[in-house]
């Protein structure tokens, strides 16, 4: 089925998107823009592009395309389908719920010289994909408002993404895993020090922190 690359040249492909993205969020991004801060506030409004967080995936899955022709993909769910791993999750499962269940937001896996024949699931199912990337989007107006709880909230999420991203690469579901966070008031920058980082999990932050230290903005 040919070799695999490497996980550093994929490393340099992610971060080949990740630099473009970042042109791109220095002309779009929220920080640019008023944000949401309460219900009453009529200048509310996140900008053209992010309404949600899977408006971010979509934006940094564009720019994977472009390093990864036909090998991204949105919503990958770790279950019985996809994982002969499927029941070794990281996180602890209520007895009333079934292990399994999590789902990655982008993944790149290059299925050009992948065999359509009688051992296509047990090969599918064993495979280990070239990236997964995990996205979150920490809004502007939520610092010092009402909603400031919610940002907090999105900062111990990156926390438990990073957990399970770990937890992927340690079973070899991935060569390689990168988180993702769009960070529109640097919230996330000033409050994520405390953040454990595990190794070999790529750190992508979108904000204008980033860009004023690369002098794009």
């Amino acid at each position: 089925m040919g070799q695999a690359p490497a996980a550093p040249a994929i490393r340099e492909r992610l971060h080949a998107a990740f630099d473009r993205l970042l042109v791109e969020y220095s002309q779009w991004g929220g920080y640019r823009f008023h944000g949401w801060t309460d219900y009453p506030d009529s200048s509310n409004y996140f900008g053209p592009l992010i309404w949600s967080e899977d408006d971010g995936v979509l934006r940094f899955c564009l720019e994977l395309e472009k390093e990864f022709p036909h090998q991204v993909h949105c919503e990958f769910s770790i279950d019985k389908a996809t994982r002969q791993d499927w029941e070794q999750t990281r996180v602890p499962v209520a007895p009333s719920k079934k292990p399994g269940g999590e789902v990655v937001d982008i993944v790149v896996s290059d299925f050009a010289t992948f065999l359509d024949d009688d051992t296509a699931q047990a090969a599918f199912r064993g495979r280990t994909h070239e990236a997964f990337v995990e996205v979150k989007w920490l809004r502007k107006g939520w610092a010092g408002g009402r909603f400031e709880h919610d940002a907090h909230k999105r900062v111990k999420q990156v926390e438990t993404d990073l957990q399970k991203l770990a937890w992927h690469l340690k079973l070899g579901r991935c060569l390689t895993a990168a988180m993702l966070v769009f960070d529109d008031e640097n919230f996330f920058s000033q409050h994520g020090a405390d953040v454990a980082w595990p190794h070999g999990v790529e750190c992508l932050i979108c904000g204008p922190a980033e860009l004023q230290r690369r002098g794009l903005e």
